[in-house]
Formats: structure tokens, C-alpha cells, sequence
């Protein structure tokens, strides 16, 4: 019995030791066979579900964290609950055509399909680190260019596309689109629209060649008034870009019949702002029609009245001698003349002066005038001479508020100069040698404006001061100003 006692202990001693052993270590034998150290400070993982991101919670001290490949939502739970950990992460972008991915922590990135710059857009905050964007994809446009800049204002971003069209800087203030297509034309329009320092663009190649229809080079010009597009065509013997704001030319046979094509030649210069027409076998009531068919530009052309001749967008005419009054029939199409001299010719009648709003001179002197009802329209008259014609009606003048200087000496056949009474700003009158019956309203005249000066007696049309001063030789300084403003030193007659 003594002996069966002896072996039992032992192996009970042994069997308790055993059992004891593996109730204190069963855990901690468990996690040192997986290798894990959950006190570390930075991890890798990949999150692919919740039992992964349970695992993660277990690192307590963790402050960096490579999740990269990780489900995208695991991820953002995990950056949610803990906003102290930095963590690194798998960023995919997406579109309907196309899918990369990218390290959140990247600080260059390569974008080779236009689509995915919306999705880079939207996910901006997933990348705080980048710095360097390279675009590569010839379909992204001027317009995701500037998108990305507004959304990485601190990032350089790379953007040239070569292609057929060459070399493409949304930046530029050139752009030579010589080689565009008809086809390529809504995407070109759609990145000049969006390059803010674009000056110039080519259109029409070293051979004089153009890819692009007109009517689209129209457009282009009239919606993007900032821009000069060199698009050249060649009209009647002249090779001249749309962009042109003044087209001239001399002796070109249009002629009436021409008139139609010249009329559709004009709309494919939406710039226009002058059209000068000289000798080209056109009517003057035919492209004064042109004139008011096209109020933005200046139709103008050469005019002839007997041996003087002038274009009607003149500001002064001056002629003597020899001009009668069929001569002066297209003078009414000079409509911005502002000084006339016409003194010492065969005229009877000015009605040309009813196109010629902006008279400030008038000079009708020593003519055979008879009446100046159409001085009425001459709202800024400022200087009047009509001595030594037959006028006998001057109440026109009613409409010339501003009259400062009136010459009508010799003129026996007026009688009535009532209508002086109501011209407020005269500074000189001379009416010597005229009709008795003007004196009792030049007395009341002298009455009411004494500070005008008046002169009933001159011995001739303009002397008594007139031009000169009493030396003969000294210009008075109306006249002085007047010689400048006809060039009668110079003799600047109206010659062609």
C-alpha cells in the first residue's frame, strides 16, 4: 500500500502542475504566435470589412496609419473616430469611363483621362499634400484646366496638349489653330472661352488656306470681341482678315449690280467700323442706303462737284469759283461737315445743307443764294456769312441758338431782321449797305445787346474790322481761327 501511494503523488503533482501552466498563458501564447504588438504606434492594414476595422481598434497608441487598399468608407470611419491619427489611405477616381487610384499622401499625380478630373474635384480634400498635377489627355479642356487651379491653388499644374493643333497653354495669349477641323470646332470654341489671356488667334495657314468655315470664323470674331482671329479672305483683290476694322478700295468695278454680294461681304466683318469706297461704279443713293442698312459703319465715298471733289466723311469743304448748282447735289451726303465755304460760286439754293447737321461755319458769300431755310437744321451754327446775295427771308435762324458772328451787309432785298431779337449769344453783326426798313429793328437790336458788336456802315462786306483790324494787315481773332480752320494760307481748297 505504502508503494501504490508513492507512484500516485507523483503524477498528480505533475498533472496539476501541467493544468495550471496552461490556464495562465492560454491568451497571451495566442497573440505572441500571431506576432502582434497592439502598443505599437504606426500600423499597416488593409480594411476590407468590419472585423478588420474592430482589429484596428485594438492598437491604442497607434498615430500613423498605412491604410492604403482599404475600403474607402472603412477608412473614413476609422479618420472619423480618430482625428489625431495621420492616415494614409487609397483615393480611387472614378467616372463612367474610367477608374485610377491614387495614395492619398501623394504629392504629384498623373491625370491621363479627361474624365476623372470631376471626380479629382469633388474628392479635393482627400489630397492635402498634392503639389504637382500633370495632365496629359488632349479631350481636357482650358476650362477643367482653370477648375483645378481654383479647387489646388497651391499645386503646379502642368497642362500642355501636342497634338494636330501643336502645342496648347491655357495661359497664352497666342494660339495658332491653323490645322483645327471643321469637326474639331466645338471643343476649339470651347477652350478659347476659357483661356482669360488669349489675344491672337491664326486661322488661315502660309498658304493662305482655311480649315474653318466662315461663317464659324464669323462667330468666333463676334462672340469674342477681345480676340483678333487672323481669318484671311481674299476680296476684290485684297487678302484681309474678318477681324479688319477698316477696309478701303479704289477703283474696283462693284457697280450697282454688285451691290448684293458687297452687302454680304460687309456682315462677314463683324468688326467694321469703316468702308470706304472710292470710284467703284456705286450710285451715292445706293450705298447711302448701305449707310442706314449698317448704322455701326461708316460707308463712305468720293464725291465730285465740278473741278473740286472730297470724301463724304469730311469735317470741311472749301470752294470758289466755279461750282454751280448742279454740282452740288451728292454734297448732302457729307454729313459730318462742320466748316463750308461755298463763297463766290453760281449758287441759287444750299439745299444740301439739310444733310449737314453739324455746320458750325457757314460761308455762302457773293453767291446768288435766295434763300437759307435749310440752315434751320444747323443747330450749332456759330459763324454765318451771306453778304452780297439775295436772300430776303433770314427767320431760318431762329433755329441757330448759338450764332456769335453774322456778316449780311449788301443784301438790299431783306427787310425784316426781326429774328435777330431772339438770338441771345451774338458777338458781331456787320449789315451796312442794306435796306433802310432793317434799321428800326437793328436800333432795338443795339438796345437790347449792347455789349454786340455792330457795325450799320461798313464801306464794304467785310472791312470796318470784319477780317482785319484798322491797320489792314492784322487779322481779328475770329478770322485768325477762321483761316486755320479753312487752311486759307495754305490754300487747302477741296481738290481730289
Amino acid at each position: 500500500m505504502k508503494t501504490i501511494k508513492f507512484m500516485w503523488l507523483p503524477c498528480l503533482l505533475f498533472s496539476l502542475l501541467l493544468f495550471t501552466a496552461g490556464c495562465g498563458t492560454g491568451q497571451t501564447s495566442a497573440d505572441a504566435s500571431k506576432g502582434i504588438d497592439y502598443s505599437q504606434t504606426e500600423v499597416r492594414m488593409v480594411l476590407q470589412s468590419e472585423e478588420d476595422l474592430q482589429e484596428l481598434e485594438r492598437y491604442s497608441n497607434v498615430m500613423a496609419a498605412d491604410l492604403r487598399g482599404s475600403n474607402e468608407e472603412l477608412v473614413h470611419q476609422y479618420m472619423q473616430a480618430h482625428p489625431q491619427v495621420s492616415v494614409q489611405y487609397t483615393v480611387t477616381l472614378a467616372s463612367a469611363a474610367n477608374s485610377a487610384a491614387f495614395s492619398s499622401s501623394t504629392s504629384s499625380m498623373e491625370l491621363q483621362d479627361a474624365s476623372l478630373v470631376d471626380a479629382l474635384i469633388h474628392k479635393a480634400e482627400c489630397f492635402e499634400q498634392l503639389k504637382m498635377i500633370q495632365i496629359t489627355d488632349p479631350a481636357i479642356t482650358a476650362q477643367q484646366y482653370f477648375q483645378l487651379k481654383d479647387t489646388f491653388p497651391h499645386a503646379f499644374i502642368c497642362y500642355s496638349i501636342s497634338n494636330e493643333l501643336g502645342t496648347i497653354l491655357p495661359e497664352s495669349a497666342a494660339l495658332d489653330l491653323t490645322g483645327l477641323q471643321e469637326a474639331d470646332f466645338a471643343a476649339a470654341y470651347g477652350f478659347i472661352a476659357a483661356m482669360p489671356n488669349l489675344s491672337y488667334v491664326r486661322l488661315t495657314d502660309d498658304n493662305n488656306e482655311n480649315r474653318v468655315a466662315l461663317q464659324d470664323a464669323v462667330q468666333l470674331a463676334t462672340d469674342f470681341p477681345a480676340i483678333d482671329f487672323d481669318y484671311r479672305i481674299d476680296l476684290y483683290g485684297q487678302n484681309v482678315s474678318i477681324c479688319s476694322t477698316q477696309l478701303i478700295f479704289n477703283l474696283v468695278p462693284i457697280g450697282n449690280e454688285g451691290v448684293p454680294q458687297l452687302r454680304e461681304m460687309i456682315r462677314s466683318f463683324p468688326r467694321l467700323n469703316y468702308l470706304r469706297l472710292e470710284q467703284c461704279g456705286i450710285d451715292s443713293a445706293v450705298l447711302e442706303d448701305l449707310n442706314h442698312e449698317f448704322p455701326t459703319i461708316d460707308v463712305v465715298w468720293r464725291i465730285f462737284f465740278n473741278a473740286y471733289s472730297c470724301l463724304t466723311d469730311v469735317t470741311k469743304i472749301l470752294a470758289s469759283g466755279s461750282v454751280t448748282d448742279a454740282d452740288t447735289e451728292d454734297l448732302k451726303y457729307c454729313h459730318r461737315v462742320r466748316w463750308i465755304d461755298l463763297g463766290h460760286n453760281d449758287i441759287t439754293n444750299i439745299d444740301f445743307v439739310w444733310g449737314m447737321p453739324e455746320i458750325e461755319v457757314a460761308i455762302f458769300a457773293g453767291t446768288k443764294l435766295k434763300n437759307i431755310e435749310p440752315i434751320a437744321n444747323c443747330p450749332k451754327l456759330e459763324y454765318f456769312e451771306i453778304f452780297g446775295t439775295n436772300v430776303t427771308d433770314i427767320s431760318p435762324l431762329a433755329s441757330c441758338p448759338g450764332l456769335e458772328h453774322f456778316n449780311f451787309s449788301f443784301m438790299n432785298g431783306l427787310t425784316d431782321v426781326s429774328v435777330l431779337l431772339q438770338l441771345t449769344n451774338l458777338k458781331r453783326v456787320w449789315c451796312g449797305h442794306n435796306n433802310v426798313r432793317i434799321y428800326k429793328d437793328m436800333k432795338k437790336f443795339m438796345e437790347m445787346y449792347p455789349d454786340c458788336e455792330v457795325s450799320l456802315y461798313n464801306e464794304n462786306s467785310t472791312g470796318n474790322g470784319w477780317r482785319y483790324e484798322r491797320d489792314g494787315v492784322t487779322r481779328v481773332p475770329r478770322y485768325e481761327l477762321l483761316a486755320q480752320q479753312f487752311g486759307y494760307d495754305e490754300k487747302a481748297y477741296s481738290w481730289w
